[in-house]
């Protein structure tokens, strides 16, 4: 999700447990503010600050960034394991949302390979018929 956070806005209402580079997830929202108002959760991950990825920033960085108005911010809801259904994330090379998914624990063949390995991007080559992966919709070139 992306929103702007306009010139009138004082102060944006959520806080963090951690530090950049690891996950900026939302850790509070203050009743009243801004955030609580654009309907913001603890869990959220905050992804992006004007298009640069947070995960490459510094703390001083960040809150810089967080204190510019109008400013755009980018986060995403991480779903809890064994929750299969899809959200959109960004990653470090691309900032389009890609798909980033949960595994169910049922699943032992998820019927997926790829054409590099990380720390490349992956990319699909094939999915093999009958799997996790062809079930939930996969295709190659993804």
């Amino acid at each position: 999700r992306t929103f702007v956070v306009g010139t009138d806005v004082e102060n944006i209402g959520f806080g963090f447990d951690t530090v950049p580079p690891e996950a900026m997830n939302i850790a509070r929202v203050s009743p009243g503010t801004w955030a609580a108002a654009m309907g913001f959760e603890t869990g959220e991950e905050l992804l992006a600050i004007n298009g640069l990825l947070v995960s490459r920033m510094t703390m001083d960085e960040l809150k810089a960034g967080l204190r510019r108005r109008p400013v755009e911010i980018q986060v995403n809801w991480r779903r809890p394991i064994g929750d299969s259904r899809r959200t959109s994330v960004m990653t470090e090379d691309n900032l389009d949302p890609t798909e980033i998914l949960s595994i169910p624990a049922k699943v032992h063949h998820i019927g997926l390979a790829f054409t590099f390995l990380p720390p490349d991007p992956l990319w699909v080559e094939r999915v093999t018929g009958g799997t996790w992966a062809a079930e939930i919709g996969f295709q190659g070139d993804e």
